[in-house]
């Protein structure tokens, strides 16, 4: 337990002693299963960040959802409600991102902030963890641990291993031995650990998940064990809600089809605005060079149709194409909708009775409410033309994605308007957006697209085919799909995209069991 940072050091721990422990420990453990299971374990770990300091260590256990010890993120003295602490993970490829606290937690008990030795009959109902939900679904690249329902059992002695970050180093995996003495609300294990150290995930020499490193209690070690909630209806079903699909790597998830590079933000803001995003209304994908076609803005509707067919299958997505023969565009999609007739504009604003800005502002209210009526969540997206829409449509665009942004059944996607002007919030991240206070639209760039790219593409399939490629395999595949790519500060034109991908497609195929 943390008090005041507090770890004890190896010396003032019981014996044996830490050097001996490491030593035996290490050797119990069969070869291959540590091999594989400490490269998963690298990538799902996590620090924990509050207030701009390290607090402790935790793990990705689904795409979005960090677990970690109750008492990293708190006190004793409850936080102040007006100003909750800042909350971060740093993942394990660097990124650090806002999390908030998510889903069934569990506080320590009082007394043990203060080195209480705790009767076990007293710790009933005092689990000490807590899920963080990320704004980004980070464990679908890095992976992520599967917590099974079922709790680890072991008796005696055993050799177990903690993910953890002493001192908030990257220090990898640590070994140790834990007791068993029957079924108790805190164990105690001797392996090192440091200030950092607390909530990180213990393993037993099965390699199954057992619990979380708490702190020290008289000089004890001690471990709270995941049994109590690991079965608990609220937890499996925070887990099941997150364990959905959040990133197409191919329309039909399957390398038949053509992969998709360097689309992760747009992924990303379909996932979050379907997990009912408060902040993010719709998504504005904007060409880098918009003199210059760009390879998947019309492709992008598709995406969105398959994303919603895999996540939302009750979702309507309809395709605007937008003209600049002059047409109306709130009657264009009155006439796609055939059951959204927004009728005539009410008296006082009708064309002849107000300036042409009001008129549409109150046919946007129109459409938009009989749109918002609809039962079905509705996607609206608007496809600009080639060209620059004219001044006329321009106005009656901004009146229309002005009232979507407040709508509550509908949602949006922008293409091909990056010389419009909208009058909502354009936001750079999600991260961004929760900061804010209005909805708006979330910026998905699209403009090339580079290594990091397809190496993140590459982890995503094999951790979705479960190919269990290693990080040397993985760079390698990386350097022969972009073996003949011609590259220019970093990044790769998208007209290379579909050689980039087939060429990726032949070096995985082989490796996709059958």
């Amino acid at each position: 337990m943390r008090r005041l940072g507090r770890e004890v050091s190896d010396e003032e721990v019981v014996a044996p002693s830490a050097t001996d422990v490491q030593a035996v420990a290490a050797n119990s453990f069969e070869p291959k299963g540590l091999e594989v299971f400490s490269r998963q374990a690298a990538a799902y770990r996590c620090r924990i960040w509050v207030n701009n300091q390290v607090a402790g260590s935790g793990v990705l256990v689904s795409y979005r959802l960090v677990l970690t010890a109750w008492h990293v993120v708190n006190r004793k003295t409850p936080w102040d409600a007006a100003q909750p602490p800042r909350i971060e993970i740093l993942t394990s490829d660097r990124r650090r991102l806002a999390a908030r606290l998510a889903g069934p937690f569990s506080d320590c008990h009082p007394d043990e902030w203060d080195d209480g030795d705790i009767p076990d009959a007293d710790l009933a109902g005092h689990h000490d963890f807590v899920l963080l939900r990320l704004f980004e679904p980070v464990g679908y690249s890095l992976g992520y641990l599967d917590i099974p329902a079922a709790a680890a059992v072991w008796a005696g002695v055993i050799a177990c291993v903690l993910i953890h970050y002493p001192d908030g180093a990257d220090q990898g995996l640590t070994f140790g031995q834990i007791a068993y003495g029957g079924p108790s609300a805190r164990y105690e294990h001797v392996v090192p650990t440091r200030p950092g150290s607390s909530g990180g995930a213990t393993f037993s020499n099965a390699l199954e998940f057992i619990g979380l490193h708490q702190g020290v209690i008289g000089n004890r070690r001690r471990l709270v064990p995941a049994a109590p909630y690991a079965n608990d209806d609220a937890f499996r079903a925070c887990l099941r809600a997150d364990g959905r699909p959040t990133y197409l790597w191919s329309l039909t998830r399957s390398l038949n089809a053509h992969l998709i590079i360097g689309r992760r933000t747009f992924f990303d803001g379909l996932d979050a605005i379907v997990g009912d995003s408060r902040m993010v209304r719709g998504i504005w994908v904007r060409r880098v060079d918009p003199r210059r076609e760009e390879a998947g803005l019309s492709f992008s509707f598709r995406m969105l149709e398959n994303f919603l067919a895999l996540r939302a299958p009750e979702a309507r997505a309809v395709r605007i194409d937008i003209p600049t023969d002059g047409s109306d565009l709130f009657d264009l999609i009155a006439g796609v909708l055939d059951d959204a007739e927004p009728g005539p504009a009410r008296p006082g604003v009708r064309r002849d009775e107000t300036t042409f800005v009001a008129h549409e502002r109150d046919r946007a209210d129109l459409l938009v409410g009989a749109l918002d009526r609809r039962a079905a969540p509705l996607w609206l997206h608007l496809e600009g033309p080639s060209q620059e829409p004219g001044r006329e449509m321009q106005l009656q665009l901004e009146q229309l994605v002005s009232r979507l942004a407040s709508a509550r059944n509908i949602r949006t996607v922008l293409t091909r308007l990056e010389k419009c002007h909208m009058p909502v919030p354009a936001y750079q991240s999600l991260a961004d957006a929760a900061q804010r206070a209005r909805p708006g639209l979330l910026l998905d760039y699209v403009g090339g697209f580079s290594r990091d790219d397809v190496r993140d593409l590459v982890r995503v399939i094999d951790s979705d085919l479960g190919l269990d490629l290693n990080d040397g395999t993985v760079e390698d595949f990386v350097d022969k799909a972009l073996d003949e790519a011609e590259e220019e500060l970093g990044r790769y034109g998208s007209a290379q995209l579909a050689e980039v991908s087939e060429r990726l497609k032949s070096i995985l195929l082989p490796w996709v069991p059958t």
